[in-house]
């Protein structure tokens, strides 16, 4: 949303705030105008004007309402009127009535501004300052009797501390039937079952409402559902849009797991591990600020065999083989894929040669990760011998995330423990004609703690589930936080393996580059799963 809220105060003389109408009252193609302060005192400056500088005022109209998935009305999108500088200014319809706030302008694959606008809808700035529950996190379900319990966490906006009351409906409903839309009152459909309202406890100072819902255990093929609400100086009651729970998660035990590593050399698996990173790069230019979109996908898919350790102070080594065709590479900048150098496509097909170690260590966690092999045999010529060792390197590095320290002991339901490690987030440069090599965004400290959830039996194993949660520091720094990560992990009891992990990582970085300053943000997502 990119939305702050100022309070003013002591002044005796302010204008009278302009009326607000809801957004959702607009249709495609109303006439709107957009008010701001497009280059500041710069324009006053050029106009030989010592005062502040005058108001702009242009025209725009609606191109489309835009929705997120739970139904609600996420953003205006605009058709000219907006650029660099108008944003926090009001966007109104031609009454003069406030329907949003103007935010962000359109970035194509070269960096450069679109005609596109967007405005946060009138009903979330509204709501922002009376008070709303913005979004439901759900947690790892446990048995309880003949209950399945979930701890929820509601996060919620709340700058000026108006909000009255958060809770949570929950009923059994039908599958595959959709988000139930947001709305000022909740409507039962066809199937639903056992509707009630659970109030959470509100914490003002963290603004997050936390608590436990629960449902019968046995609901014959249906699905759990739930939908946050809340109150507030306006609203007597708002619903959140209502979603059902992921069937696949199975509830588990709180009962103590020995989680220690036990590897046997010989054991085989699959591995398959997606890695993604979307991230927005600015730095300055002749022309002003550059800003430069980037998203990267890599798919790999390995064969896995555990070996005995090269070296005493380990515990195991992990021999990784890509399969046959099986590395996925996915780039685009702005939205558009560019052209991959012939040396990249060519390197590419030899990296069913590749093979990469990963050193375990005796506490469960990577130690080490080399490449023997990355394609030399094949690849004479030395770009391509270059972007194939480049190559293998990186996803040999991403394939050492497929462990993680464990406390080498019994834990408790609640018990935790930490790990600090270095990460670097990386834009695979080798993937663009004009990239330079070696586009390191930035290198990090994270600091992660674990916690121990429960255990469950599934196909035949039993599993372990762990809650990944900490802050990334840029290097030098204990203080400063530049990110943070969160997930979720699934460990083989008897192994000590990752089977499933799940892990977002948020960043906001400043690195130098060949002398500039690049400012990065975005997020990186990584899913492993480990099959036999």
């Amino acid at each position: 949303m990119d939305l702050a809220i100022l309070q003013i105060v002591n002044e005796a003389d302010l204008p009278p705030p302009l009326p607000i109408r809801p957004a959702n009252e607009l249709v495609e193609l109303d006439k709107l105008v957009c008010l701001g302060f497009p280059g500041g005192r710069r324009l006053a400056d050029r106009n030989r004007s010592t005062l502040p500088p005058r108001i702009t005022v242009t025209e725009s109209n609606v191109s489309a309402l835009r929705n997120d998935d739970g139904g609600n009305l996420y953003s205006v999108q605009m058709q000219g009127g907006v650029v660099h500088g108008n944003s926090g200014g009001p966007v109104c319809d031609t009454d003069g009535n406030v329907i949003g706030v103007a935010v962000r302008v359109d970035i194509d694959h070269r960096g450069e501004r679109t005609n596109i606008a967007f405005a946060v809808p009138s009903e979330y700035v509204v709501g922002l300052l009376a008070g709303r529950a913005a979004e439901g996190v759900i947690g790892q379900g446990y048995l309880k009797g003949d209950r399945v319990v979930y701890p929820i966490t509601v996060r919620c906006a709340d700058p000026l501390n108006k909000l009255k009351g958060i809770g949570v409906g929950v009923w059994v409903g039908e599958k595959g039937t959709g988000p139930r839309p947001p709305g000022d009152a909740h409507k039962e459909e066809k199937g639903d079952v056992g509707y009630r309202e659970i109030p959470l406890a509100y914490d003002r100072t963290r603004k997050v409402a936390t608590g436990e819902i629960d449902f019968p255990r046995d609901t014959d093929g249906r699905a759990y559902w739930v939908r946050p609400f809340y109150t507030n100086t306006l609203m007597p009651k708002r619903y959140l849009a209502g979603t059902p729970l992921p069937a696949e998660e199975s509830p588990v035990e709180r009962t103590p797991v020995d989680l220690s590593a036990r590897l046997s050399a010989g054991a085989e698996f699959s591995l398959t591990i997606d890695h993604v990173v979307k991230a927005t790069q600015k730095r300055d230019g002749d022309g002003g600020e550059v800003i430069v979109p980037v998203t990267l996908r890599q798919q790999l898919k390995l064969r896995e065999r555990v070996e005995r350790p090269r070296k005493a102070t380990d515990h195991a080594l992990l021999e990784h083989v890509m399969k046959n065709d099986a590395a996925k590479i996915e780039v685009s900048v702005g939205g558009e894929k560019p052209t991959m150098t012939k040396e990249l496509l060519d390197a590419k097909d030899t990296l069913s040669q590749y093979v990469g170690l990963v050193a375990v260590g005796r506490d469960g966690k990577t130690s080490g990760v080399t490449v023997v092999q990355g394609g030399q045999s094949s690849a004479t010529d030395p770009i391509k011998k270059d972007i194939v060792n480049r190559l293998a390197q990186q996803w040999a590095a991403t394939a050492g995330e497929s462990t993680l320290k464990l406390p080498g002991k019994s834990v408790n339901v609640g018990d935790t423990w930490t790990d600090t490690l270095s990460h670097r987030i990386k834009l695979a440069p080798e993937l663009l004609v004009t990239a330079p090599k070696d586009a390191v965004i930035g290198t990090m400290k994270e600091e992660v703690t674990y916690t121990y959830l429960g255990r469950r039996d599934r196909a035949g194993r039993g599993e372990a589930v762990i809650r990944v949660e900490g802050v990334l520091h840029p290097i030098g720094s204990d203080t400063l936080t530049c990110g943070n990560v969160e997930g979720r992990a699934v460990i083989d009891e008897r192994t000590g393996l990752v089977l499933e992990i799940a892990l977002r990582r948020e960043f906001d970085l400043e690195v130098k580059l060949n002398s500039v300053m690049v400012r990065a943000s975005g997020t990186e997502v990584v899913k492993v799963l480990r099959e036999k």
